[in-house]
């Protein structure tokens, strides 16, 4: 029997993501998953639990439909690397290629790789080369984003004259502002991102997110919906886009990642970002979800990136 670990910076149990219902009952419906095809399913977090390779002081498991700490050290067989500080060593073995993960978390090297298909973009260094950068952006709004940051968290949408009040840490990455309230017809109408996830170059499931009311930032972490578009309604224009993106991204024979998508004014779609630390949710949000999870549970069963 095979043990999947997913890891998580927060050391507890009830911190970041299952501070959150939805995130809890989707690591539910993943381990149940496993459970079904012959894995076992545990729940590691915190660096200090790290030892090397593929083991940890400590787990919570899967057990009876629900999550019980043990309190000893475990050896795993794959890592799903859920968390922000993990490293690992020579020895761990992950669901994917770090290379990989690099790739999608570096929203500068995601630009570098598809100049055609992102916003205009440009990185500021340091405050200095900030009012450069700014000229060179053809929106009067412009985004402000980490160059590796997730979850929403330190993105900004400004007019240009008080973006400075807001971007103090550097390097900063500044796009152009993708405005998307036209929406996109038949499938949503105002403000979004579209969300495809891939795993080997299938798109897996694929939905809308809609931002809360009084923000720009569609991620459900920040209080955005989430609704399920079925693979047959995908509009050709982003399909196509993403068909592009996993070509390049093909070189990682093993690879889940998302890949957001914007359809600006006049129906221009524009890739927003990559992300290889793929958010779940339960699989009563849709059709397709539980394809998703399936194939997921398939590729973490699998053989793993590192030495066997």
């Amino acid at each position: 029997m095979k043990t999947i670990a997913v890891y998580f910076t927060d050391p507890h149990f009830n911190g970041y993501p299952f501070n959150k219902e939805e995130y809890r009952s989707a690591y539910h419906d993943l381990a149940a998953m496993i459970a079904e095809k012959g894995g076992r399913f545990v729940i590691v977090r915190g660096l200090d639990t790290y030892r090397e390779g593929m083991t940890f002081s400590r787990y919570w498991a899967f057990e009876n439909d629900d999550f019980r700490l043990h309190d000893e050290p475990i050896s795993v067989d794959m890592m799903y690397d859920k968390g922000e500080d993990f490293v690992g060593d020579a020895n761990t073995r992950f669901a994917n290629d770090p290379a990989f993960d690099a790739v999608c978390s570096d929203k500068e090297l995601t630009a570098e790789m598809f100049p055609d298909l992102v916003p205009v973009t440009f990185v500021a260094h340091a405050a200095s080369e900030l009012d450069g950068v700014l000229q060179k952006i053809p929106t009067d709004t412009v985004v402000a984003k980490p160059i590796d940051g997730a979850e929403g968290r330190g993105i900004f949408i400004e007019s240009k004259k008080d973006i400075a009040k807001h971007v103090t840490d550097f390097p900063y990455l500044i796009q152009e502002f993708v405005d998307t309230s036209d929406g996109i017809p038949g499938l949503v109408d105002g403000m979004h991102d579209f969300r495809m996830v891939c795993i080997n170059g299938e798109v897996v499931v694929s939905y809308i997110r809609t931002p809360a009311e009084g923000l720009r930032i569609s991620n459900v972490s920040l209080g955005g919906k989430e609704t399920e578009v079925l693979i047959g309604d995908i509009p050709d224009e982003a399909l196509n886009m993403m068909k592009i993106v996993d070509a390049k991204l093909s070189r990682y024979p093993r690879r889940i990642y998302s890949a957001d998508f914007a359809r600006g004014k006049g129906g221009n779609w524009r890739l927003i970002e990559l992300n290889a630390k793929v958010g779940l949710s339960p699989l009563s949000m849709g059709k397709n979800y539980r394809h998703f999870y399936e194939k997921l549970t398939d590729l973490l069963l699998g053989e793993a990136y590192g030495p066997a």
